[in-house]
């Protein structure tokens, strides 16, 4: 057991942290998350100064929540700040998650079944992300909140079955502050709050003591916020400005609102299954275990979770109020259909799935070739599972070791720009350029957003004059965001980059360019 273990954990590592700092490919999110964590590490000020300007955010942050940062923080302080630290801080959450997952199989099925399940968690290719597609490859080596907020929700389940499934209220009200900690993270972990309240109300207690667990354990979960409220009454416009950049939609008493997400809760499983009309018959066996997973041995791993729940299970209890809550929530409450956000359901489903292809493997029907074939079943798919894994984690670091160097674009954007010039660029940007004032093009859609900026709306041209800034970098990932604004705005953007900009160099390749340098007029 501890050698299998020791595997997956080699491999995780393996694939994850050759090169971190560079590869993958930085992203906006993380230049935005770590703008933030540095200034609070370094100043004392939680704010940032991408967005100086905008409802006080240079001053007091409330574009996420605050855990994540206040941990990062933490690291750079001790470390310092940079991308590598905050990668790494990710691989750290990535290592507890998978753990966690391992006693949480175990707790459910056996170490047998949890080996499976933490095997499943680094091998299994869901396709989260447009990398490797392995959930902790990636989420590990990226810094993003939802992977940092899965092992809070992993760890609040295995206080509530320290018990056997018989929770006291310590356990109750510790489960709740454990996921009110992930809710301080990441707003995904709140849709747990629903099955585990369902797990205490649904335990072989009197019915008083059932609703007394609940309560408790709902009330430790918002204890953790209290603290943050208070911090965000101070400013209380300023939260509520920052608040309305969030792109999920909130009209929650409108029915419409249900029916949309329903209808389109389709579009969240594109990236991981990519299925077309038009495809060939060789392209139907793409991406194998994504398709397999989600269409056919998820479902059934669901489905033999809630017999045995019924049965009188409580891990297998738990286990199918998650899954079958968290794909109803993401269902009718998540309007972004990212799909990165379901990571938060990945360890549950692979302690499912590792649990039923345990059942079928002991199973013992009246027919000798039925038992067989379902052994057989069981063996090619973990077989495939473990092929594909392996085969995009091994590429993943060869590709890891001819990234490119990410501080190369800050420095080919110095030989252009001089030191304490203010350029407007794509978030990510900021990472390599630590002696510039670099704000967040994203402004532009902010201030010329009357539903976001309300009575400080103003047009392109009076945006870019807040901005005040001496250059614009145009990178590719900068021209993908610009192309979301409205045609009109795009219009007037053009019109004054033509008026008041001047092209003086091309400098970076590829991932990272070529980067268009503009001198603007002040």
């Amino acid at each position: 057991m501890a050698a299998v273990l020791a595997a997956v954990a080699l491999f995780y590592a393996a694939t994850t942290l050759p090169n971190i700092g560079n590869h993958p490919i930085a992203g906006g999110d993380e230049g935005w998350i770590v703008s933030a964590s540095t200034k609070l590490a370094e100043e004392g000020v939680f704010g940032s100064d991408l967005f100086a300007g905008f409802f006080g955010a240079d001053r007091h942050y409330y574009f996420n929540l605050p855990l994540h940062h206040l941990v990062l923080a933490g690291v750079f302080e001790v470390f310092g700040a940079g991308l590598e630290q905050a990668r790494l801080t990710s691989a750290f959450f990535g290592g507890a998650l998978l753990l966690l997952t391992y006693l949480l199989g175990s707790r459910t099925a056996g170490r047998w079944a949890g080996a499976g399940a933490a095997a499943l968690l680094v091998l299994l290719r869901l396709n989260l992300t447009p990398f490797t597609g392995l959930t902790l490859t990636d989420l590990g080596a990226t810094v993003r909140y939802d992977l940092v907020a899965t092992p809070f929700a992993v760890g609040a389940a295995l206080v509530l079955l320290r018990r056997g499934g018989s929770p006291g209220p310590a356990d109750a009200a510790g489960a709740g502050i454990v996921l009110g900690l992930g809710c301080l993270t990441q707003f995904v972990a709140a849709f747990f709050v629903v099955p585990l309240a369902l797990f205490l109300l649904t335990t072989p207690a009197a019915a008083r003591r059932r609703v007394l667990h609940a309560a408790l354990f709902a009330a430790c979960t918002a204890l953790p916020f209290v603290p943050y409220f208070v911090y965000a009454a101070q400013d209380w416009e300023d939260f509520r400005g920052q608040a309305r950049t969030v792109e999920q939609r909130s009209d929650f008493f409108s029915p419409q609102f249900y029916i949309d997400n329903l209808v389109s809760e389709a579009d969240r499983y594109d990236l991981a299954l990519d299925i077309d009309t038009s495809m060939s018959p060789a392209e139907l066996f793409e991406r194998p275990s994504a398709r397999l997973t989600l269409l056919i041995a998820g479902p059934a791993a669901l489905a033999y979770a809630a017999v045995r729940a019924r049965r009188g299970s409580a891990p297998h209890r738990l286990l199918a109020l998650v899954l079958g809550c968290l794909v109803l929530e993401f269902a009718l409450f998540e309007s972004t259909k990212r799909f990165v956000y379901w990571v938060i359901a990945v360890p549950f489903l692979c302690v499912a799935l590792a649990e039923g292809g345990r059942a079928l493997l002991s199973w013992r029907p009246p027919s000798r070739p039925m038992g067989r074939a379902a052994s057989i079943a069981v063996l090619l798919a973990a077989l495939m599972v473990a092929a594909e894994g392996a085969a995009v984690g091994i590429r993943n670091v060869s590709d890891a070791r001819n990234a490119t160097v990410y501080a190369t674009v800050g420095d080919a954007v110095r030989e252009v720009v001089p030191a304490g010039s203010r350029v407007v660029t794509d978030n990510r940007m900021w990472l390599a350029l630590p002696d510039l004032e670099t704000r967040s093009l994203l402004l532009l859609f902010y201030w010329t957003n009357p539903e976001i900026s309300r009575g400080e709306t103003t047009d392109i041209e009076g945006a870019m004059g807040r901005l005040n800034a001496d250059y614009l970098l145009l990178s590719p990932l900068t021209k993908e965001i610009l192309a979301k604004l409205t045609p009109a705005d795009s219009e007037r953007f053009q019109r004054y980059l033509t008026q008041k900009g001047r092209l003086v160099a091309t400098v970076a390749g590829p991932p990272y360019g070529p980067i268009e340098v503009y001198r603007l007029e002040r």
